[in-house]
């Protein structure tokens, strides 16, 4: 058995119905889903239109940032390495 997060069975998911011809417009997702960058990406990536809830004060950059992750443990930390505009 492999370790997934829920964000990981979402797109597997995702992909699984696209995979049985199943047609849909949009993926909408609450804040669990919508506070990951990763799985927003992920969706992008797949050509998929989606709304995600966000926290009130979740930034929300006008170009794509270049996001260096780093591991400390259990921890993952983010970190923006390019000057891009955010929105909060």
């Amino acid at each position: 058995m492999v370790f997934k997060t829920k964000q990981d069975l979402a797109i597997e998911l995702i992909k699984e119905i696209y995979s049985c011809g199943v047609e849909y417009v949009w993926i909408g997702a609450d804040l669990l889903y919508g506070q990951s960058y990763q799985f927003a990406g992920q969706i992008e990536n797949l050509g998929k239109k989606f709304v995600l809830d966000v926290k009130k004060d979740q930034h929300v950059y006008t170009e794509k940032p270049i996001i260096l992750t780093e591991q400390k443990r259990k921890k993952i930390s983010y970190k923006i390495i390019n000057d891009v505009l955010s929105l909060k």
